[in-house]
Parts: structure tokens; C-alpha cells; sequence
């Protein structure tokens, strides 16, 4: 009976396992691939190059700057494997690359860390830390990129060397894969090697050789090491690793985040609000549970030599980079095993109040934390944010081909989307361009000096300007290059010395498109909306999907009535750009001129969940003026009293005045007198009509 009992416990949290597999399972396969960074257009762009070519992509030959740079591509069998896999199923196949890597590690880490023969205390904590592992790597794991095979391979030497030693043979062939996948991560895989071939000396040394450890087992580890040769670069990969540290590119961590050294208070930061914040969390206190697990054996002074040294192998990466927070809790996992026996005895939890709790936490607490992060779904199978979108389509419609002085962190995209005619500034493939290039580029972008000193080197054929970098400021100021074409990511400016016919052909007149968020439309005279209109009209020509003018179309559209010609434009936005808040605000807006206000307010709130807080306060006042007209008064109060702080210095005379009709409306007498007094103060004399509203406004309270 203890046998069956014992063994229905078991299945009970593998039916939790089960469940949290099909959960991860669903959410990634649902959700598109994002612009989180651009690496995986590069690695795309490398692959259709080896195709193409035959040969393997080892020189810069998508940037113009000078001289060429020469590298060893030590991921170049991950570029032909996206590459593959995109031609045959497009973005659909590399979602379902991802996750199947993302299942596959997983599971490998579950048998790793699992045993049927533990008891169902150590099993429950087996499985809860598995749990935890699991959120706490999914952020990183969304990225398209080489790391997803590393880390499938570090678990699956691992688990080759902890528990299926019968499978040594297997590790070379993994090494070799491993190297010409993403061979910068070879210092793992020796350190891994290293550990295991130290304890086995040691075993050798101390004890006599067994029958089920053979001597020859340690040559498939020695032989493991030296697959980092086994690529077409030979011992061309070794100083990689330690470029980013020692080389042209040491000064990585000024501009990229992943690069940055890890600070110890960061791994004590604990947030359970919102609750995608909580994955942070959760790695956090993986991390912490590592340190614990380490701290606690040499207390009972029983730690494997090959334990010691992953740890310690794994501490000093933790603390080198950002991004190595996840090599070390893959090299902490033997330990985290090892501890267990230790740590807890092999009891059996009996009540079923235990597992109800136990249920709650490992089925409730991951679906909440994946439906709040993965909440609302951007465009699918291949999202548009952060991603240049329109300009590519703008510069492969033109297709005059020249050189484009680019955002470094939309490179990837740039040399992966435009036509082969075209050579951008670079991209952040690191191994090939040095701190000076990266310098060079992404100043000439936000310094007026650095750009004219760029161009007069390079003078590229089209300069891109995000819309905070200020370039658009300065670029005014000489007449060389002038904007024909923007996007929501980013605007386009032509050298119109090499492309006059271009550049009168689709010059930007008006320069309100640059900031149509910040437009009073219900303001503008009809010779301005019919200007804006213009320039829209021709940017949807060649970019349909295009937000900005799709929003600002639609708009106007509003106001003469097509509120039909509005919600398509809304509806078209929504498909294509579902993370913005743009469709939705759209829609909202052409709902409530209808006079439909439960979809008005409803289209309102998600746009407010996909908009910046910074951003918010026009949607705040819109869903405001809804729910007045829905004689939510009490609603409406309390919805802009988020809008307007009325002790802040930014809010105005005449929105702490609409605060106070609106406290009034909500049945709320004193708060509408505390408001007005403070209106009154802030209004200025020569404002007498606000002034004489206020002032009957107070009478008519008292």
C-alpha cells in the first residue's frame, strides 16, 4: 500500500510537470518572434550568404565602412540551421525551433534534477525549483539566438556526466556541434570537462579503478576538449572568447546591457508587482537558492570536486556579465542535486491540504505569470516593434541601392531585409566591428560634429534618425540631407547631392508628421489636415501598415464622417502592430463618435495597457469624456485624478478646473472646493474668463 501511495504522489507532481511543459509549450508557440534585439536578421543574412555562395560569411561584405573587417564566424552552422529552417517555414518554423529547444532543455533539466526513487519531500522540492527554473529563463529564452543550443548542450553534457555515463561516447559529437554553433561558449564546455576529468583523477588516485568507471571514460572528455579545433577556423576560435574583455571590443558594457557587469544588489531585488516583474524574481531567487545549495555542503563538508569546480567556474562568469547569470545556474545543477539528500529527509508528506497549497502554487502562480507577460500579442508570426519596417519597404520600392548610416541596433534587420544594392553602416555582431566603429556610427547619429565628420568621409546615400536622437534637429541645418520617409521606429533622410529626383519626388513637408501623438487634430485648420493628409496618403502607398499615418488618416477621417474608413484603418493597424497603442486609441476614438461608449471605454483601457505612462494622459482624458457620457461620474473622478496631479507644477489651471467638475459631477462637493482654491491660485490675471468660471464654480459649491 505505502508502495502505491508513494507512487500516486509521484504521478501527481508529474502531472504538474505535465502541465507546466503544455503551458510553456502553448505560450511560445502563440507568441511571435520580436525585435528583443536584431541579432536574429544577421544570423539569417549569414545563412542565405553561405547558401548562396557556397562559403561561409567571414568578412563584413553588408557594411560600407573602411577598411573590411575579417572575422572567424564561429556560429555559422546556427546561421545555416535559421537559415534552413526560415526557408521552409518561414517565421513559423523558427517559433516552433524555439521552443522545441526551450521543451527539450527543459526536459533534460527535469531528469537531471529528478528521481523516481527519491522521496516526495525531496521530489516536491525537485520539482518546485524545476518550476522555478523554467519562468526564470523564459525572457531569455524568447531570443532567437546561438545560446538556445548552448544552453540545451550544458545540461545535456551534464546530465551525460551525472547520471548516463554509458553515453560518454556522445560528448564528442556534441563538442563538435557545440564549437560550430556557438563556439565563443567553448570555455563552458572545457570547464565542464575540466571538472569531471578532475574528479575522475582524483577517484583514481584515491580509490582503486572499478569495474563500472573504466579508465578510458576520461579520454571522451580529453577528446571533447579538443572539438573546438573541429571547425573551420581550427584554432582560430580561441582568442573569441576573450575579445569582448581584452580586444577591439572591450568596451562593450558602455553599450550593450548583456555586457554589463552583474552588481551583487541586483540578485537581492525582489518585485512581485506586475507580475511579468516576477520572473526576475524567481531567477533571482534561483540564483540565491545555488549560492544556499553551495553553502550548505561545505557546511556538511560533502561537495564533489566536480561540484566545486562548476561553482566556482560558474561564480566567476556570474560576475563577469550579465548574460552569464544563466550559464551559472545551469553549472549549479549537480550541486542543487546533490543537495537534496542532504538537506531534506526522504519523508512522505501525507496531508492533501500540502498538495492543494502545492497545486495552487505550481499550476496558478505560471499561468498567471505567463498571461500577464505575454498579455498582449504584438503581431504575429513576426512582429514589427522595434523593427524598421517601413523604411526597408521604402528603400527596396526606390531601390536605387547606395549606403544607409544606420542605427547599429537595427543592423541585423537592415542587411537581412534590403536589397543586395544596398550596404548599411554595421551591426552589432561585435566580433567584427570594434568599440571605434560602433563610436563612430552611433555618434554620427546623436552629435552634430561626429556627422559632419562622417559624412564628409562616407557620404552615405540615406541617414536613419530615431525620433529621440535629436539628429533631426541639427540635419535642418544644411540642406544635404532631407527627409522623404518615416516609419514608427524610425525616419529616412536622402542625400539628395547622389538622388535629387528622390528627394523631390518624396520630400516630407511637413514636419508636424514627425510628432502627429502631440497634434490637437479637432484644431487644425482644413489647409493643414488636407497638408498632413497629403504626406500620409503617400507614405501608405508604399508602407499600408504604417501606424503613424494609418492613425492620422483615420483621424481625419473622423471628423468627416468615415467612421468606417476609420475602423478599417484601426482594424488594419491592430493586425499589424497589435503591441502599440495606436489601433486601439483609433478605434476607441471612431467607437465613441458613434456614440458606441462601452466599446469606446473598452478600446480606451487597452490602449492604456499598451501605452508608456508618460504617454497616457490624452487616453485618460478620452476614456474620461466617455464615461461622462455614460453618467459614470464617480468613474470618470477617479480615472482623472491619474491624469492630473493637481500639486504637481505640470498640471494646469484649466485641468485642475476640469478636475473639479469632474469631483463635482461624482457627487464629491469638497473635493471640488480644495480644487478650484487651487486653480484659482495658479490662474494668471489676464486669464479672466477661467478666472470668472472658477470663481462662479466656488460659489455655486458654498
Amino acid at each position: 500500500m505505502k508502495n502505491n501511495r508513494q507512487f500516486s504522489q509521484h504521478q501527481y507532481l508529474a502531472c504538474l510537470t505535465v502541465f507546466c511543459f503544455l503551458l510553456i509549450g502553448y505560450f511560445f508557440l502563440t507568441w511571435p518572434i520580436i525585435a528583443y534585439d536584431t541579432d536574429l536578421w544577421y544570423h539569417l543574412s549569414g545563412g542565405r550568404y553561405l547558401f548562396a555562395n557556397g562559403r561561409i560569411a567571414q568578412s563584413s561584405y553588408f557594411s560600407f565602412l573602411t577598411p573590411p573587417k575579417m572575422w572567424p564566424n564561429y556560429y555559422w552552422l546556427f546561421q545555416a540551421i535559421v537559415y534552413a529552417v526560415f526557408s521552409l517555414a518561414d517565421y513559423y518554423g523558427l517559433i516552433v525551433l524555439r521552443c522545441l529547444l526551450f521543451l527539450a532543455t527543459l526536459w533534460v533539466i527535469y531528469l537531471l534534477l529528478v528521481d523516481r526513487d527519491q522521496g516526495d519531500s525531496r521530489l516536491v522540492l525537485a520539482t518546485a525549483f524545476f518550476i522555478t527554473l523554467a519562468l526564470a529563463l523564459t525572457t531569455r529564452v524568447l531570443l532567437v539566438r546561438p545560446h538556445l543550443f548552448s544552453y540545451l548542450f550544458i545540461v545535456l553534457v551534464l546530465y551525460v556526466l551525472e547520471k548516463k555515463r554509458a553515453f560518454l561516447w556522445l560528448l564528442p559529437p556534441l563538442g563538435v556541434l557545440w564549437s560550430n554553433i556557438h563556439g565563443i561558449e567553448y570555455p563552458v564546455m572545457i570547464l565542464i570537462m575540466i571538472a569531471y576529468l578532475a574528479e575522475m583523477f582524483w577517484q583514481e588516485w584515491r580509490y582503486p579503478p572499478q569495474d563500472g568507471n573504466p579508465k578510458y571514460a576520461r579520454w571522451f572528455l580529453i577528446i571533447t576538449c579538443y572539438t573546438i579545433l573541429f571547425t573551420p577556423w581550427t584554432n582560430g576560435l580561441l582568442p573569441v572568447p576573450f575579445e569582448s574583455s581584452y580586444g577591439m571590443s572591450r568596451f562593450q558594457y558602455f553599450y550593450i546591457q548583456e555586457l554589463q557587469k552583474q552588481p551583487w544588489d541586483r540578485i537581492f531585488t525582489f518585485s512581485a508587482f506586475p507580475l511579468a516583474n516576477i520572473m526576475r524574481s524567481l531567477l533571482n531567487g534561483a540564483l540565491l537558492a545555488a549560492f544556499a545549495s553551495f553553502l550548505f555542503c561545505v557546511y556538511k563538508r560533502n561537495i564533489r570536486i566536480s561540484h566545486l569546480v562548476l561553482f566556482v567556474g560558474g561564480f566567476f562568469l556570474l560576475f563577469q556579465y550579465l548574460r552569464f547569470e544563466y550559464e551559472f545556474l545551469f553549472l549549479s545543477l549537480p550541486l542543487f542535486r546533490h543537495t537534496l539528500p542532504l538537506l531534506v529527509r526522504p519523508a512522505v508528506w501525507k496531508k492533501f491540504p500540502f498538495y492543494f497549497a502545492l497545486s495552487l502554487l505550481l499550476i496558478i502562480l505560471p499561468l498567471f505569470i505567463y498571461g500577464s507577460y505575454f498579455k498582449n500579442r504584438p503581431g504575429y508570426p513576426c512582429a514589427s516593434t522595434n523593427l524598421p519596417t517601413g523604411i526597408v519597404a521604402f528603400l527596396n520600392h526606390v531601390n536605387v541601392g547606395g549606403s544607409v548610416l544606420n542605427d547599429p541596433d537595427s543592423g541585423g534587420y537592415l542587411h537581412w531585409s534590403l536589397n543586395n544594392n544596398y550596404r548599411i553602416a554595421m551591426d552589432l555582431q561585435m566580433s567584427i566591428f570594434g568599440d571605434e566603429d560602433y563610436a563612430a556610427v552611433s555618434l554620427a547619429r546623436r552629435d552634430e560634429h561626429a556627422f559632419h565628420k562622417f559624412i564628409n568621409k562616407y557620404q552615405p546615400s540615406f541617414v536613419t534618425a530615431g525620433y529621440s536622437t535629436g539628429l533631426p534637429n541639427f540635419i535642418k541645418q544644411q540642406k544635404q540631407y532631407v527627409p522623404v520617409f518615416l516609419d514608427d521606429y524610425e525616419i529616412l533622410f536622402v542625400n539628395r547631392k547622389l538622388h535629387p529626383k528622390l528627394a523631390e519626388q518624396y520630400l516630407i513637408k511637413d514636419n508636424d508628421l514627425f510628432n502627429v501623438a502631440a497634434l490637437n487634430i479637432d484644431a487644425l485648420e482644413e489647409e493643414k489636415k488636407l497638408s498632413l493628409l497629403r504626406e500620409a496618403t503617400k507614405i501608405l502607398a508604399i508602407d499600408k501598415a504604417n501606424a503613424i499615418a494609418n492613425w492620422l488618416v483615420g483621424n481625419i477621417m473622423i471628423m468627416r464622417g468615415n467612421h468606417g474608413e476609420a475602423l478599417r484603418r484601426a482594424e488594419m493597424t491592430i493586425h499589424a502592430h497589435g503591441e502599440s497603442s495606436a489601433g486601439y486609441s483609433l478605434k476607441a476614438n471612431a467607437l465613441r463618435e458613434m456614440g458606441h461608449y462601452p466599446e469606446a471605454a473598452r478600446y480606451y483601457r487597452m490602449a492604456i495597457e499598451r501605452e508608456s505612462s508618460p504617454n497616457r494622459k490624452s487616453l485618460y482624458r478620452n476614456i474620461f469624456v466617455v464615461y461622462n457620457k455614460q453618467q459614470k461620474y464617480r468613474k470618470a473622478y477617479n480615472l482623472y485624478k491619474q491624469v492630473v496631479n493637481p500639486f504637481s507644477a505640470a498640471a494646469s489651471y484649466r485641468d485642475i478646473y476640469e478636475l473639479a467638475l469632474a469631483a463635482s459631477a461624482a457627487g464629491k462637493p469638497h473635493d471640488a472646493r480644495t480644487f478650484l482654491d487651487i486653480a484659482l491660485l495658479k490662474v494668471p490675471p489676464e486669464d479672466r474668463e477661467y478666472d470668472k468660471k472658477i470663481r462662479t464654480a466656488l460659489l455655486l459649491l458654498r
